[in-house]
């Protein structure tokens, strides 16, 4: 019995946040000429790690306190939204065994409002309550079993999945559950909701031209220097290597990039995936290897780009079209990786 594991993926902790592909920095392999004017602070966050560049940062702005109230809204989301933490809403949520209401905190209910409505417009393909069939491949918070599931077990959790199953009352800050042992996960998206925050921060502090990543979901404002553009770039979907495929100028949006090619195991020959179909219960099983949305909402950005990975090219680029949305497509072809994109992310595009 033959079985092979991602080596990359288990070197790494396994955290609460989702372990996709991401963009990477330009910044150390095209000239900046306004480097040393930049602001850098850096960390640890969400399992993952930060960080934000601030361009022409004023004279008499403390950029201490910054770096410190960056790190407390960063703490107060983990708080919130972190699995790995006991006492956070989100566990304090999931071991909560009733279908009465709970009440929650505003940036909660306005993770999980979105969470719902791109749920709906994929068909469910985003879905905040499949934690436990990822668990049960393999990919969650406990080691890789290293086994397939039989179908009996999968339609079994299937049961106790669902995002239609979750109640959500926007205006008294209350959520539910339709089934008593419901939980919810929300690391395919709170990653790009934490991006959004420390820009929204960032703004409100007067600083308006930055770039702020976390984890891989970046959000750029204004410019890194004189009439220079913020530079991003998308990453090309091979494992073991961080070769830059497609060069981005984003202007004041976001983007976020999932793809399939960095945690997963093999077994008598199959690839299996951590992206979960909430439909099947099983790993995803096509040749889209990565897809990349830009949104001015990093959240929003972050939700699609996981949907689209478990939708698969053809209706995810069809949902990408309905929804006026900008998004890139690398698909797995014969001598290497075809590209897709819709009409709205070609503006967005720097020729090589």
């Amino acid at each position: 019995m033959a079985v092979r594991i991602n080596k990359r993926c288990l070197s790494a902790k396994v955290t609460w946040v989702a372990f996709v592909a991401v963009s990477l920095f330009l910044s150390s392999c095209l000239k900046n000429p306004d480097q040393d004017a930049l602001v850098v602070y850096s960390g640890a966050t969400m399992g993952t790690t930060y960080s934000i560049k601030v361009a022409g940062f004023p004279e008499g702005l403390d950029r201490e306190q910054i770096k410190a109230e960056i790190d407390v809204l960063l703490e107060r989301i983990n708080r919130s939204m972190s699995t790995y933490i006991p006492e956070s809403e989100i566990s304090q949520f999931n071991r909560f065994d009733s279908t009465s209401w709970f009440s929650v905190s505003a940036i909660m209910i306005n993770v999980l409002t979105e969470s719902i409505r791109v749920s709906a417009l994929t068909n469910g393909a985003f879905d905040v309550t499949v934690a436990p069939l990822v668990n049960l491949w393999g990919f969650g918070a406990k080691n890789q079993t290293l086994t397939v599931p039989s179908d009996d077990i999968i339609n079994l959790l299937k049961k106790k999945t669902g995002y239609r199953k979750i109640k959500v009352r926007v205006v008294e800050k209350l959520i539910g559950k339709r089934y008593p042992d419901l939980t919810i996960d929300l690391s395919a998206i709170a990653k790009g909701f934490a991006v959004d925050q420390v820009g929204d921060h960032l703004e409100n502090r007067g600083l308006k031209n930055y770039l702020v990543e976390i984890g891989g979901e970046i959000r750029t404002s204004g410019f890194k220097g004189s009439k220079t553009r913020w530079i991003v770039g998308i990453e090309r979907p091979k494992v073991g290597e961080r070769v830059i495929h497609q060069v981005i100028a984003m202007g004041d949006y976001s983007m976020a990039t999932s793809g399939d090619y960095r945690n997963y195991f093999e077994k008598d020959g199959e690839r299996f995936s951590h992206l979960i179909d909430p439909q099947s219960g099983k790993p995803i099983n096509h040749k889209l290897a990565s897809v990349s949305v830009i949104h001015r909402s990093c959240m929003t950005a972050d939700a699609f780009a996981t949907a689209f990975m478990v939708l698969g090219p053809a209706k995810a680029y069809q949902v990408a079209l309905d929804e006026k949305l900008a998004a890139y497509f690398l698909i797995r072809g014969k001598t290497g990786f075809d590209v897709k994109m819709t009409p709205a992310f070609r503006s967005f595009l720097i020729k090589n």
